[in-house]
């Protein structure tokens, strides 16, 4: 914890420039400039809110010591800019560090006949938890780059931000090769915003593997909507105007949001065929994920459900994958789901070969839940 640390006795470590390749292949690795800037700032002597750094540093401690390494980057945003003192110097510097952990990071070293490829993360779960078997099915045959993001941050946000990282480390890489891409949850959404709005052609040719897309919106956030669903949830909305950064996820993902009606229609769906090719992007769907779209008990609450299970369907497309549930939580699992692993090697390599399934019954029961 945070007494363990220390005060430090060298420079903080250097940071690089947005252009520069970085490489990380540990959690602790990513965030040792953010920590040395936590300890620095604690032993500063002009520092007032010590608490909150505390705190800070024990997130970051706990978070790395249970394997998950969610990287809360926004949950730390969110601490650190509450703080009592925010402006002061020691706060700014450690705001800094913090925003520099947003980048895209390579795994292993550049080969340069190798394709890239890019592994995108999911709302508070970093790349490493979410990835792990894919950096281990991928580092002999891809230069394996992972991106880290803040995923409180509304998706237009984080898209435009995805977008820069990875023309900044096109820019400072030997990028030259084909570009793959993994997706998970969020950060499906946030790709699919980035490849619309892609205007330079970053991703066209890219290959995608989108795993658990939240496609047309989530039917979690359909409270968002001005109707009845708001009184049903309201306890849910109570807990939300305590934590204001969920409010901008759960408006964009909204299915009966504009947002949502926007990403998802139609012309969205042809628009991403045209940047990136007939078939590039599969779609892994699992059974009972609570995201997907939920026919409800009473129609006149969610009069909108028809036009939303329709864009789940055009945005689904005929190249996909339905996998069966395998865990209490097969959203959060799939990640780590042996065949959508071999689903995502198929696609990327190319093999337009169904995916022979297995019975849910004999598939492994491993993963965290």
């Amino acid at each position: 914890m945070v007494h363990a640390w220390g005060c430090p006795t060298v420079p903080q470590p250097n940071v690089p420039p947005p252009q520069e390749v970085v490489y990380a292949s540990t959690p602790e690795q990513v965030v040792a400039p953010l920590r040395a800037a936590i300890a620095a700032a604690l032993c500063a002597p002009e520092t007032t809110d010590r608490a909150t750094l505390r705190a800070a540093a024990d997130a970051l401690d706990d978070t790395l010591a249970s394997a998950r390494d969610a990287m809360p980057l926004g949950r730390l945003r969110v601490l650190l800019q509450d703080a009592s003192a925010p402006d002061e110097p020691a706060f700014r510097d450690v705001l800094q560090a913090l925003a520099r952990t947003e980048r895209a990071y390579h795994f292993n070293e550049i080969v340069a006949e190798r394709p890239t490829l890019l592994l995108v993360h999911g709302s508070d779960r970093g790349p490493f938890d979410t990835f792990a078997p894919y950096l281990e099915a991928f580092a002999q045959t891809h230069n394996v780059v992972f991106v880290l993001y803040d995923s409180f941050r509304p998706t237009a946000q984080k898209a435009a931000w995805l977008a820069d990282r990875i023309r900044e480390w096109r820019a400072g890489a030997d990028a030259s090769g084909a570009l793959h891409v993994v997706a998970w949850s969020d950060g499906t959404t946030v790709l699919r915003k980035a490849v619309l709005d892609d205007e330079e052609g970053v991703f066209r040719g890219a290959r995608i593997v989108n795993l658990a897309p939240p496609l047309a919106g989530s039917h979690r956030a359909r409270w968002v909507d001005d109707g009845p669903m708001r009184l049903i949830a309201f306890p849910a909305l109570l807990y939300l105007v305590r934590n204001s950064y969920l409010i901008d996820m759960a408006e964009d993902y909204n299915p009966y949001g504009a947002l949502m009606a926007e990403m998802y229609d139609r012309r969205a769906s042809e628009a991403m065929v045209q940047h990136l090719g007939s078939g590039s992007e599969l779609n892994v769907v699992v059974e009972r994920d609570p995201h997907a779209p939920q026919a409800p008990l009473v129609g006149f609450l969610e009069p909108g459900f028809e036009a939303y299970a329709a864009r789940y369907d055009a945005s689904l497309g005929t190249n996909h994958v339905r996998l069966p549930a395998w865990s209490e939580n097969p959203h959060q699992d799939v990640t780590r789901d042996p065949e959508a692993i071999r689903a995502a090697v198929r696609h990327l390599s190319g093999d337009p070969a169904p995916v022979d399934v297995r019975p849910a019954a004999t598939r492994p029961q491993h993963g965290r839940s």
